[in-house]
Parts: structure tokens; C-alpha cells; sequence
């Protein structure tokens, strides 16, 4: 419902109950790990050396449930469009992908919808698929059997 504060109209949101992390760069892994109050999910790539990323030390510090999801061959930028679709070439230093853009996006996207699911719409049927129990289906090639996954909680 609207709240006012001084005449001006605004909209209280909820509090998050997920997050997913892509490759995430950063310093302060605790500070990411404290922004989710319920589960998170980090997404890394093996392919993903230059960029600095540390998603090992975030999932580390994160609070249970918590899903790290590697996928095998993915590289920094291949989430995105700035690579070319075979995901050789990519933007400043990012290492090729051994994957195709595509089978990255379509990883990411898949594993980010079962956490929402699973949180959003408390879905228990893809828990299985966040604990690596099952893989999901239709992403390409070598990318389906090679993902892994490490979780606490979920």
C-alpha cells in the first residue's frame, strides 16, 4: 500500500527473500553475504580468472540456504552480450568461454528461475535441482553434465 512521506507517494517493498549473485566481484565478500536474509545463490564460471571475481569466498561467508552453482567452461562476461556468440572473444582480459554464450545464459537463467521458485513461490519441486540431485535439462552440451553444485540448507 502507498505510504506518504512529506507529500511525495512511494511504495514499501517487500524484503527480499533470495538473491543471486553472477560472478560477483568483490572485496568484501561479508557484505554481500549480510544483504540476503534468507538464501542466496552464487553463480561462478571456471573460465572466469581475470576478473577478480571471488565467489568461493562469498558463498563461504553467506548464511544457509545457500547454492554455489559452477558452471564448467563458463566464462566472466559470457552472461552477457558483450562476447560473441561461439563466447571466444569477450571484452578487456576476460578469458575465452568453453561454452557458447548461449548454453551460459541459458544455465543462468534456468538455475536463477529455480531459485526463485523455490523462495518465491516456496516450490519444493525444484529443490532437487538446487542441491544437485537433478540437472536441468535442455541447456547444450557439454554445459548440462558438467555443472556443479555445493549448497547448504537448500
Amino acid at each position: 500500500m502507498p505510504s506518504s512521506a512529506r507529500g511525495t507517494n512511494f511504495i514499501r517493498c517487500p524484503e527480499p527473500v533470495s538473491i543471486g549473485l553472477i560472478a560477483p566481484v568483490t572485496s568484501t565478500p561479508g557484505l554481500a553475504a549480510e544483504q540476503s536474509p534468507h538464501a542466496m545463490m552464487i553463480l561462478k564460471g571456471t573460465n572466469d580468472t581475470k576478473q577478480g571475481a571471488n565467489p568461493d569466498a562469498v558463498y563461504s561467508s553467506a548464511k544457509a540456504p545457500k547454492v554455489l552453482i559452477s558452471l564448467v567452461g563458463a566464462n566472466h562476461f559470457g552472461y552477457t552480450d558483450i562476447c560473441d556468440t561461439n563466447n571466444q572473444t569477450c571484452a578487456a582480459d576476460d578469458s575465452p568461454g568453453g561454452v557458447t554464450r548461449f548454453s551460459q545464459q541459458l544455465a543462468a537463467g534456468a538455475y536463477l528461475a529455480a531459485l526463485l521458485r523455490r523462495f518465491t513461490l516456496q516450490d519444493l519441486t525444484v529443490r532437487p535441482y538446487l542441491r544437485g540431485q537433478l540437472v536441468i535439462t535442455g541447456l547444450g552440451m557439454p554445459l548440462e553434465s558438467q555443472i556443479q553444485i555445493t549448497q547448504n540448507g537448500m
